[in-house]
């Protein structure tokens, strides 16, 4: 019986071997896609900028067809809602300034205001970012919101660099002014991270979109009320099929 047994455990041992063995060949004659999830804070989703740089980056070498036709990917559209579209532009979360569009929340209901403001780019985005000092501290790993808890002092010199008049005013009347000024940016794009010396250009980015509104939100009520409103302006029997279906 025991020698039976032991017959077993050798058996056991050397199929377990045969099969590690197995899997370290296929690992060795495959490449391996390992997908990573990070959490939902802005500070973790930042950890994950390097490697979708160095991606980009990568899109520069054309994937050559049979034919050799040279085709060349593009990065164009950003899909998504809030919260995800206020971290990729670098835009704050929630507060007066929580659209990208820059326009202030008790705004947001008049329309001449909308028509009036226009849209940033990220490169211009970034370059409003730049304009002052306090994004040389900007920092991937404790401080990636720069422009948040300043005191007086600090609020002068970020000021004062972007030529804006703060002659006698006071810290709550300059952090006012800091925030009109910036209109919710807190830090650069996602994609402009970590190297500051990147620009759309260099980051394959020249044809990327963010949109200012949120479609999914936005037109949730515009299709609600079609879907409504159409079944009333067909025939009878057309209207009770789709009426049906809906």
């Amino acid at each position: 019986m025991k020698i039976f047994i032991l017959q077993m455990r050798n058996t056991l041992k050397n199929t377990l071997i045969k099969k590690l063995l197995m899997y370290k060949a296929l690992l060795k004659s495959q490449s391996s896609n390992i997908f990573g999830q990070s959490k939902s804070s802005d500070f973790d989703q930042m950890s994950y900028s390097t490697t979708r740089v160095e991606d980009l980056k990568d899109l520069s070498t054309p994937s050559i067809a049979p034919d050799g036709l040279k085709v060349y990917d593009t990065v164009r559209i950003f899909t998504g809602d809030n919260p995800a579209r206020q971290f990729e532009c670098g835009q704050q979360r929630g507060g007066n300034y929580r659209c990208i569009c820059g326009l202030a929340a008790v705004n947001h209901s008049k329309f001449e205001a909308a028509f009036i403001l226009k849209t940033q780019s990220l490169q211009q985005r970034f370059d409003l970012f730049k304009a002052g000092t306090l994004w040389k501290t900007f920092n991937m790993q404790n401080n990636i919101n720069r422009f948040v808890n300043l005191t007086k002092e600090t609020l002068t010199d970020e000021l004062d660099y972007r030529n804006l008049d703060i002659y006698n005013l006071k810290k709550p009347e300059l952090k006012t002014l800091l925030t009109e000024t910036l209109h919710g940016i807190q830090r650069p794009p996602a994609l402009f991270c970590p190297n500051f010396d990147n620009t759309c250009t260099t980051e394959n980015l020249e044809q990327y979109e963010i949109s200012n509104c949120e479609p999914l939100h936005d037109i949730v009520n515009v299709v609600q009320n079609l879907i409504t409103e159409l079944p009333y302006h067909l025939d009878d029997n057309i209207q009770k099929r789709i009426s049906e279906v809906l």
